[in-house]
């Protein structure tokens, strides 16, 4: 059975074959082109050349879409951080790679990624309670697992954290 991870790397290895092949195949084309063209026309080669090479047009993401790639970027780098062992370091280092790159483009647009695991627990934290487990043996209040991190854009919560909370006896 191949693993979700196995599927992003399948993915991510075939989007970068098609790129080769695309940037192949336009390179191919402009020679053949330019080989077949008086150097007299310039103006010719030009226009040619800028039909050929792609157009890329300006997106702005919104805020909900990069709330919903840091909650799953954070998922990834979970596994990863789980089923890590099972990659090489080959597939480790590529994969590692293009989450910090995804978190990079996230910090660019002022969105943090916070996980509340092993933080001392604070009713005044906006979050999302979805358990409460009762622990004798702990002093205070504990979060014990982060199921979904918090989201904040610019240092407003766009989305509340989900956590299960393990609840000290002696409070």
């Amino acid at each position: 059975m191949i693993s979700f991870l196995q599927l992003f790397l399948i993915f991510v290895f075939l989007a970068l074959c098609f790129a080769i092949v695309c940037f192949y195949l336009k390179e191919k084309l402009c020679k053949k082109v330019l080989l077949g063209i008086d150097t007299n026309h310039k103006e010719l080669i030009e226009v040619i050349n800028s039909s050929i090479s792609p157009k890329f047009l300006e997106l702005s993401a919104s805020t909900n879409d990069l709330s919903a790639l840091a909650v799953d970027i954070w998922r990834m780098e979970q596994k990863f951080l789980k089923w890590g062992d099972e990659l090489s370091d080959k597939q480790k280092t590529s994969l590692d790679n293009s989450i910090q790159k995804i978190k990079r483009f996230l910090d660019k647009n002022d969105i943090e990624i916070i996980d509340y695991t092993d933080q001392k627990y604070n009713e005044g934290l906006n979050l999302e309670v979805l358990s409460v487990e009762n622990a004798p043996n702990i002093k205070e209040s504990r979060i014990k697992e982060t199921v979904e991190p918090s989201i904040m854009h610019r240092g407003q919560v766009i989305k509340k954290a989900k956590i299960i909370l393990l609840r000290s006896e002696n409070v």
